[in-house]
Order: C-alpha cells, then structure tokens, then sequence
C-alpha cells in the first residue's frame, strides 16, 4: 500500500475501533438478523435506566459524526485504490463500513431518522462499489420496508447482483497474507450469495419486484440447498409438496425435509413431520411424525405445537397435552397463529 492510502486505512480502523467501544458489535458482518438477538440478550443484562437522556444523546451525537467521517474516508480509499492488494484491501474496508452501516440501521432505525438516513447513505455507496453483502442487505431493507419506503421493484435487482456478483481475483503465489485476506472475504461472499439465491427464489415465485419465474426459482434453491442452506432446503421442498407453479414430487420434498432435519432446523423438521403424517413420498409414520412436530413445538415453531395438539386430540392420546400446546401456541405465535388456536380449542372444548 501508498503511504496515502496506509493512513487512509488507518484512520478507518480507527472509526471502526471508536464504534466498537461507543457499544456497537464492531464485527462488521452485514447480518441483518443476529444483532437484534445480541441486542436483546444484552438489554436482558443491563439494568433499563443504565443509559440517561444526555448520554442518549451524546452518543448519537458521537455516531452521527462517526458515520459521516466512516462515509467521506471509505470514498477517498476507494478511490485511491488500484491493483491486486489494493482490491482485497477495498473489499476489507467495504465490509468493515457496511458491517457497522447494518447495525447502525437495525439500532436507530425507528429512533433517530437521520442516523438511519446516513446508515442507509452508507450501504448505497458500498453496495454501488461492489459490496454483495451490503446489496443483499438492502434489497432486504427495501423489501420489508425497513427504515425507509417499501420498494419490491428496488429490492428484486439488488437480490440478483449479490446472487450472481461474485468475483474471484486471482493471486500470484506466495502472497500468503493476500491468500488468507481472500479466503475470509470469499466466505463472506458465498454466504451472502448462497442467501440472496433464497431470497430471489421467494421472489420469482411470488413475482415480487421482479417477473415471475417458478423455475429460475427452483434451480437457484437447488444450486443454494447443493451448498448445504437448510433454508434453501426447505423452500425448495415446499415448492415441490405444495406449490401451485412447481410440479408435484413428494418424493424429493420428503428428502429435502429430511435432510434440513438431520441438521437441526426446525422447519425441515416440520415439513418432514408432514410428510410422514400422511405417508407423502414414502410409508406414513404418525408415531414419528408427531416425535417430529414435538421437536419443533420444542424449538419455539408455534404452527408445530398446533399441529401436536391436533394430533394429540384426535388420537386421543394425551388431552392435557393437547390443551397446553394450543394454549402455549396462541400465547407466542401472531394474530393467525391465534386464530387458529382458538379453533383448535373450540375443538377441544377448551378455553384459551
């Protein structure tokens, strides 16, 4: 590297190392998920009133500054780059600047407009120099609406560039600091592409911001699930048990279930408990199938613990039971899972 663009890495660090002491992850990951998760286990830790109102706000004072100042330098390091190094090093700072962009929107985005406009600001520029991951993340923000306008028409184009954006730079041996910078940013690349393929899938089935295309969709979650997604797994066995433009083949939804839940996921655990609740794509197993569902109710999906309460019901096996996991259902799961509860228990001649 230039002397210009050490100092300008430098100083980026630097912001990046200010952001992680003001409370921030500093992991600089993108993942628009686990940082509400973090956020909670952490709120659970500290006493409510840990926080004053001039702390509050001297601190989003400090972000607000700290974001501007992360905007200007990632621009001019950009901008100075050129060449292999120089390349893997933008790459580096890319995810460094939409890591801490994500987690500054997740936080502020419905406390503080302007420090959710310039985290929004920040994902545009590095998503618009190449970031996949920061492209993915804001086709996700533009899809659900969140901290700006709903824009499916925005979101569905940004899905395909971190689908099909990735890049390989080629190295010239010997370049042992080079190889091991481009394995951490190739995993982070074919994560993020291994998701936006699942994520475009759910929207060219459904036609939402891009043309309907059932199967581009069901070939992008075969590649994705080829990968080892559960999620893609899982979507892609759906479409092949219950979904009007796919052809019905129980037979490969039931292996595709069964494979989600030999790794764990709760929802491959479910499908595959459907399948075998009535013998689709292979013998029935009611006894196994309600094992399954359990498993499931277990790890907190409420459309299970309905699914066991009903089984429970009717075969009469276990009433008590059934009353608990329909009444533990619509206590945790949204207005529909609600719903149906109460239906469930209608049935029962139960109470919620």
């Amino acid at each position: 590297m230039t002397a210009p663009v050490v100092v300008l890495f430098e100083r980026i660090m630097a912001v990046q190392q200010r952001w992680t002491e003001e409370g921030g992850d500093g992991d600089g990951d993108g993942d628009v998920h686990a940082p509400p998760q973090k956020r909670q286990r952490q709120a659970c830790q500290q006493p409510h009133d840990a926080v004053t109102g001039d702390q509050k706000k001297k601190k989003t004072t400090l972000l607000r500054r700290d974001l501007e100042e992360l905007g200007q330098l990632a621009r001019e390091f950009a901008a100075a780059c050129g060449g292999l190094d120089m390349m893997l090093a933008t790459e580096s700072v890319l995810s460094v600047v939409t890591g801490i962009a994500t987690e500054c929107l997740l936080q502020y985005h419905d406390t503080d407009a302007e420090i959710a406009q310039q985290a929004l600001a920040l994902l545009q520029f590095t998503a618009g120099a190449g970031d996949l991951t920061a492209a993915f993340t804001l086709a996700l923000v533009f899809e659900a609406g969140f901290g700006t306008q709903k824009d499916p028409q925005k979101a569905g184009p940004l899905y395909q560039r971190a689908a099909y954006g990735a890049k390989t730079i080629n190295l010239p041996p010997g370049c042992l600091i080079l190889e091991r910078l481009q394995q951490v940013l190739a995993k982070r690349q074919h994560v993020c592409q291994v998701n936006a393929m699942a994520a475009l899938a759910r929207c060219l089935l459904a036609g939402n911001g891009v043309a309907k295309d059932p199967a581009k969709a069901v070939a992008l979650l075969e590649r994705a699930a080829a990968t080892g997604s559960v999620d893609a797994m899982v979507r892609l066995g759906w479409c092949f048990a219950d979904h009007p433009d796919v052809p019905t083949d129980f037979a490969r939804a039931r292996a595709l279930f069964q494979r989600a839940a030999d790794k764990g996921d709760k929802e491959g655990q479910f499908g595959l408990a459907c399948m075998l609740r009535r013998g689709r794509g292979g013998p029935r197993d009611r006894g196994l199938a309600l094992s399954l569902f359990q498993l499931a109710s277990d790890a907190g999906d409420c459309v299970a613990m309905l699914s066991v309460s009903k089984m429970l019901a009717k075969d009469k096996r276990d009433l008590v039971r059934a009353t608990a996991w329909c009444r533990r259902a619509a206590s945790e799961g949204c207005t529909g899972i609600q719903e149906n509860a109460k239906r469930v228990a209608d049935k029962l001649g139960v109470s919620l």
